[in-house]
């Protein structure tokens, strides 16, 4: 659960949030919602709606956090949606608090009912705003790599190998044991040391193309050939790697190692030398 809490979170200072929150608080100063263009000067509507996108962005990291706890990391539609409920009334419930605390001799000037409908409009707004955001960034950078990436020709008598080699330093001497996500980059951890690439992971695993591989976290791919085993140290797993790597295993992908039959890898055997999940 930590984990989780601590992963949702990293992204809290990222520029896109940054981005959203100064939009957000620009907009809502000078525009003076819910009254309080006539009833606050420009401080005080900078003070308070500041507060209000502070509060409500963090409390949009929180609701993200349970719903990974509780139904896990999905993406699909059913799951923003959910997300974008439970969202809806932590934030409402905050806004609703706070203007009370700021307008205590206004109780009817905002209710609860209708602040449910505002805020879930512009929560469901940011949704959406989020995603084609980080989609478009994505695009623009897979644009880059591919322009700027090598022509690796191909000739008959030429072992095939993945494309994704051919973005490594010297191509072809290269065996590539993990790929893991951290942002808009991809680690991949090969025999030769590790090399970052700019590219999406479900890109880089695609570019992987015949080499048999799996999932094993939702930021993780790892080669079959360099798995020696599967460790558990209580309610955690992790794949041990060859080289003495140990990848997490998340609760999504653990009946994919379990269905390959690894051996157990006992304290002895593994190396310690484990791999943060993202």
């Amino acid at each position: 659960m930590t984990e989780t809490v601590k992963d949702t979170f990293k992204t809290l200072f990222s520029k896109l949030t940054l981005t959203i929150w100064c939009i957000a608080t620009a907009g809502s100063t000078l525009a003076g919602p819910f009254g309080t263009f006539a009833t606050m000067s420009l401080a005080e509507r900078f003070f308070y709606w500041t507060t209000i996108t502070t509060t409500s962005i963090i409390l949009g990291y929180v609701a993200q956090a349970l719903c990974r706890i509780v139904i896990g990391d999905r993406h699909d539609l059913q799951g923003k949606f959910i997300f974008g409920i439970v969202g809806t009334v932590l934030i409402a419930t905050d806004v609703y608090l706070l203007a009370r605390l700021f307008h205590p001799e206004r109780p009817e000037a905002v209710t609860f009912a209708n602040l449910l409908v505002w805020v879930g409009f512009v929560f469901f707004a940011v949704i959406a705003a989020r995603a084609m955001l980080s989609e478009a960034i994505s695009s623009s950078v897979q644009s880059e790599i591919e322009e700027q990436a090598p022509q690796v020709p191909s000739p008959a008598e030429q072992p095939m190998v993945p494309r994704l080699i051919s973005r490594l330093p010297d191509g072809h001497h290269h065996e590539v044991l993990r790929l893991s996500a951290n942002d808009h980059f991809v680690h991949v951890m090969a025999d030769t040391g590790e090399h970052v690439l700019r590219m999406r992971m479900r890109d880089a695993v695609a570019e992987m193309d015949d080499v048999a591989g799996a999932m094993v976290h939702r930021s993780h791919w790892v080669a079959c050939a360099a798995m020696q085993g599967l460790r558990t140290e209580g309610s955690k797993a992790f794949v041990v790697l060859k080289n003495g790597d140990h990848v997490p295993v998340s609760r999504n992908y653990r009946s994919t190692l379990e269905d390959m039959n690894l051996s157990p890898v006992s304290d002895a055997e593994a190396q310690p030398c484990a791999v943060s999940g993202r």
